[in-house]
């Protein structure tokens, strides 16, 4: 994997923030466990399990004046046999609130991240090639973004956010891209949050939500997959989500959240895609010490076109290149150990479990990971 300056970046700002300020709060927390299809393979490549550490930095702090830092750090390592799993990840977010008579709310951020993971082609269950060259470092991207939203009541029952965002993504350059897309991207986003609070116990939320996508360099294609001379890529998306939390008791509470999301490209369609999400969470707190939480996840990908023909229209943090449908399961359960007035440390322990099905058997998977660990908040 390739380091980068971003680390460097986020240690610096954290430094100039902690020694002057006093902290909200910081926490570290270490974990580790084991996965058993760290790279989403099919069953053919005979997916090995591997043991993995993950360690996770975040400092959060908000001041008198309205201005707020969040700042985030994952390190995910594997035993030598699966290092080409591990990943990097910061993000970093610097933000303005202000609060308008005891009731509308306006917020401004800008926020950047970095990624950093070893790319393993699910065609070949190895590191990905272009012309015979390996592009280990395909994927690793950074992003910037600039975010708004103005929050208003209506009434007791009825309020409305507005919300708008630009958002710039790089990926890494590697040898041998002449042959491949060019990832690269701007983003345009904007939309619309109505909530509606009936009782104290629960609330219904429903949002629209548009983006422009418009790459820098990636040529569109026509119905055959051909590309086509001199276009410029872009894409539309439209998403609808409907979400409801309910609050049963001090101890039970249910959220059930849904969206379809459309994309469209300016040309032939060929890039156009459906996904339906579907999650249902439940939290179930016996105490204010013991917490435990699962996830129930249905989501469905329907595309216009088999992407997956060309290996380099796949993102691989995403399941969308491919048309397929899938389950993901997690238990997730919280204790608090030890508390003081200066910290407190919580242990953990969590699994999940997924389920893929597509048409082509390479992107059918089942994958399953189990971590404990601890952390410490001051």
């Amino acid at each position: 994997m390739k380091q980068t300056n971003f680390i460097s970046t986020l240690v610096v700002v954290a430094q100039s923030l902690v020694i002057p300020v006093a902290y909200s709060s910081v926490e570290l927390t270490l974990g580790g466990g084991s996965d058993n299809n760290a790279f989403r393979l099919a069953d053919k490549f005979d997916p090995r399990s591997g043991q993995f550490y993950k360690t996770t930095f975040s400092y959060r702090d908000k001041f008198d004046n309205g201005l707020y830092v969040n700042l985030k750090a994952t390190k995910t390592g594997f035993e030598s046999k699966m290092e080409n799993a591990e990943s990097d990840k910061q993000d970093l977010k610097l933000g303005f609130r202000h609060t308008f008579d005891n009731s509308n709310k306006f917020n401004f951020a800008v926020s950047g991240s970095n990624y950093d993971k070893t790319y393993i082609s699910r065609t070949t269950g190895k590191v990905g090639t272009s012309g015979g060259k390996e592009i280990a470092d395909r994927y690793d991207n950074r992003w910037w973004r600039l975010q708004s939203d103005y929050s208003f009541n209506l009434n007791e029952k009825h309020s409305l956010n507005l919300f708008a965002e630009l958002l710039s993504k790089d990926y890494e350059e590697v040898d041998g891209s002449d042959s491949l897309s060019n990832l690269d991207y701007k983003q345009l986003g904007t939309g619309l949050r109505w909530f509606y609070k009936p009782a104290k116990n629960w609330r219904l939320e429903t949002s629209f939500r548009y983006r422009e996508r418009e790459y820098d360099d990636k040529r569109a294609r026509d119905n055959e997959g051909r590309s086509i001379e001199n276009s410029e890529l872009s894409y539309d998306y439209y998403r609808a989500l409907v979400s409801g939390i309910w609050s049963i008791n001090k101890h039970h509470r249910l959220v059930l959240r849904a969206y379809r999301e459309d994309l469209e490209d300016n040309y032939s369609g060929y890039y156009d895609r459906e996904t339906v999400n579907i999650s249902l969470n439940w939290r179930y707190r016996w105490d204010k010490n013991n917490t435990l939480n699962t996830r129930l996840q249905y989501i469905d990908y329907r595309n216009a076109n088999d992407l997956a023909q060309d290996e380099s229209e796949q993102d691989e943090d995403e399941n969308n290149s491919v048309d397929n449908q899938g389950t993901v399961f997690s238990i997730n359960y919280q204790r608090l150990l030890w508390k003081n007035k200066d910290y407190k440390v919580n242990g953990y322990v969590k699994t999940s479990w997924y389920n893929y099905d597509a048409p082509r058997d390479i992107y059918q998977y089942q994958r399953s990971i189990v971590e404990l660990g601890a952390s410490v908040k001051f």
